[in-house]
């Protein structure tokens, strides 16, 4: 049903999808420049490409005809790289934190509102709205409060709840198409004691 062909039109397919949102060209460059070895004409390229896409590792290994253990091994090699490039703490780029990273580090087109929030740990944020709700109101302008307090029992999701919060933010602020409120910069700090 396909041939190689078609896995260079599913290669440049992924690429045009990347490059509306990605600086997929400069980040390629980076990577080669400072890893000393080839993206363009690598694998690592398409399975680059597959992770911008927001593809999970099976769809991946589905598109381009190749074992989950090699796609493993693949993306484990281009998360070191990440780091390299980044100057992220060694193994700490992860599937879930790569867009992250990658948005941090000014890869990703439209993102002007500079900010360090970690990756969510939930892929849905559900089952808080009212919660949520009063929490924006809070963080609107017209609102003016200097420190907002969430408090409650440990594990209830306090902390979902503001990154939640800060995403809604984030994405007001780059793309001015929602109600939340819209700031400059959005800086996440924890008051977590350190062991």
């Amino acid at each position: 049903m396909s041939d190689e062909s078609e896995g260079g039109n599913l290669s440049e397919t992924w690429y045009q999808k990347v490059l509306q949102d990605w600086d997929i060209d400069r980040l390629l460059t980076d990577l080669e420049s400072r890893i000393q070895k080839r993206y363009r004409q690598n694998t690592k390229k398409d399975l680059l490409l597959g992770l911008l896409c927001g593809y999970s590792l099976t769809k991946i290994s589905q598109d381009l005809y190749m074992n989950n253990t090699v796609v493993r091994v693949g993306l484990s090699n281009i998360y070191r790289d990440i780091e390299t490039l980044t100057g992220e703490p060694n193994n700490s780029v992860r599937s879930n934190n790569l867009i992250c990273i990658l948005e941090r580090h000014g890869y990703r087109r439209g993102v002007a509102i500079p900010h360090n929030l970690p990756s969510p740990t939930y892929t849905e944020f559900i089952g808080r709205e009212a919660d949520m709700k009063k929490l924006l109101e809070r963080l609107s302008p017209e609102h003016g409060a200097h420190m907002i307090t969430v408090h409650g029992i440990g594990g209830v999701g306090k902390t979902a709840l503001v990154l939640a919060a800060a995403y809604l933010c984030l994405e007001a602020s780059n793309e001015s198409s929602s109600d939340a409120p819209k700031f400059d910069a959005i800086i996440f700090t924890s008051a977590k004691q350190q062991n």
